[in-house]
């Protein structure tokens, strides 16, 4: 990272124009001479092209460029990964002379039908510095600039704390694109400013394995932007010996930058996105997607397990203020689904979430026609209509709390204000009810 530090406590990343098109021109000219040759022969060459230039530094970050655009490959007649395993497993290994260790490759290579000279290239040539280069990028000079640019800005940014962004001309995908990949950030409107505070790759709340690469992906969606500036706090320094600087960035840096859009996600025709926001107490609250069903208007929070907590306050208080609101959440790895919450693996299978909201919504209206009252929950209870049935229902259930609880819920019932007013002694564990017996 090249970057300059003042005493006004600004730092700014130093950036190039068209005019270092003779570095990415050499550093280029050095990948095409190498084809067929390991990433370490390659890299001696480049230390010898930055001890002849005026700047190493540029000269090291545009071969890092190009090096990751490139293809490489490891040239092995098997796996260098199982040729290991077959040869520190050997009941003769580790061998004490030069002698016994060749006898050991030899042998082994007479089982592989490979040369002594072929074990001991192909042992590690998994290692990046034994990889051979195959091909190099079609890609012109200026394009290279900009990509160096781009990762000196996103390579100071990921050492922020905060950035706030103001968007002159609102763009509420951008919301939904932050909460949809899980990071944290709160969001008003300032007269017609959109205003975005988000947490930092090193913050307190930012500091999680996967929270990195994902602030990375919202700053490359930032830059597709157009009317914006920011300004984040980002740390430099040693170890233990940080310092707090000012660092800017806005919309006509993207002259300068490379721009990468990414994969568009596609969405059916009935899935709408929200652009207008809902106003609750004075702020305004981004959704997802709207979709109109039995010509009702429906709002859906699409939710990473990040910011679960959040968005269950948000979709409580839409559902408060009156609002139908559903929430999904998307799943990545080995993340496990939290209980009564419909979960999707990578992306939102969309004809499934209009099944699921559809039927929810027959469900209520099927409901509302159910006649014969027999009991009422008290005041500080759903004030909804519960009948023998029910009651009878739950006492053949118990003590297994969840059937009972989902045989409530599947009643529309809130479990705990029913469980609690029918004598049933509750407890929560974590986001789950649990019946722990009976008031005497």
């Amino acid at each position: 990272m090249m970057i300059r530090k003042s005493k006004s406590g600004i730092a700014r990343s130093v950036l190039l124009d068209e005019r270092s098109n003779d570095y990415a021109m050499s550093v280029m000219e050095i990948f095409r001479e190498c084809i067929n040759m390991k990433y370490s022969e390659i890299e001696e060459k480049i230390k010898d092209l930055e001890i002849r230039s005026e700047n190493p530094k540029v000269v090291r970050g545009i071969f890092t460029v190009i090096s990751r655009l490139c293809t490489f490959s490891s040239h092995s007649p098997i796996p260098p990964e199982e040729l290991r395993m077959k040869i520190f497993t050997d009941p003769q290994t580790p061998s004490l002379s030069e002698e016994s260790r060749n006898a050991i490759l030899e042998r082994i290579g007479n089982e592989l039908n490979m040369t002594v000279g072929q074990i001991e290239s192909s042992l590690y040539a998994d290692m990046e510095s034994e990889r051979v280069l195959n091909e190099i990028p079609q890609i012109d000079y200026l394009q290279i600039i900009k990509k160096f640019n781009r990762e000196q800005v996103e390579t100071a940014l990921m050492k922020g704390t905060v950035m706030d962004v103001k968007m002159y001309h609102p763009d509420p995908g951008l919301v939904r694109f932050l909460n949809r990949i899980g990071l944290l950030y709160s969001a008003e409107m300032e007269g017609e400013t959109l205003h975005l505070k988000v947490s930092g790759p090193i913050s307190s709340t930012g500091k999680t394995e996967r929270y990195g690469p994902l602030f990375s992906m919202f700053l490359r969606k930032l830059l597709t932007e157009e009317d914006w500036e920011a300004e984040a706090e980002i740390e430099l320094g040693k170890k233990g010996e940080k310092t707090v600087f000012k660092y800017y960035v806005n919309s006509s840096m993207r002259e300068i930058l490379d721009i990468n859009e990414g994969k568009i996600e596609e969405i059916p025709e009935f899935v709408m996105e929200d652009d207008h926001g809902v106003s609750i107490d004075g702020k305004l609250y981004f959704v997802d997607y709207r979709m109109k069903i039995r010509e009702r208007d429906i709002l859906i929070i699409v939710s990473r397990l990040l910011n679960f907590e959040e968005n269950l306050s948000l979709l409580n208080m839409l559902r408060k203020k009156g609002e139908r609101a559903f929430m999904f959440v998307i799943l990545r790895g080995k993340e496990k689904c939290p209980t009564k919450v419909k979960c999707f693996k990578n992306s939102v299978d969309w004809y499934a979430v209009r099944e699921y909201i559809e039927f929810e919504i027959g469900r209520e209206l099927k409901k509302r026609e159910i006649p014969e009252v027999r009991h009422e929950i008290h005041e500080e209870g759903l004030k909804k209509p519960l009948n023998d049935n029910v009651i009878k229902h739950l006492e053949n259930l118990y003590p297994d709390s969840s059937a009972m609880v989902d045989y409530l819920e599947f009643m529309g019932f809130d479990p705990s204000s029913v469980l609690t007013d029918l004598g049933y002694k509750i407890r929560w564990r974590g986001l789950r009810i649990e019946v722990t017996g009976r008031k005497e």
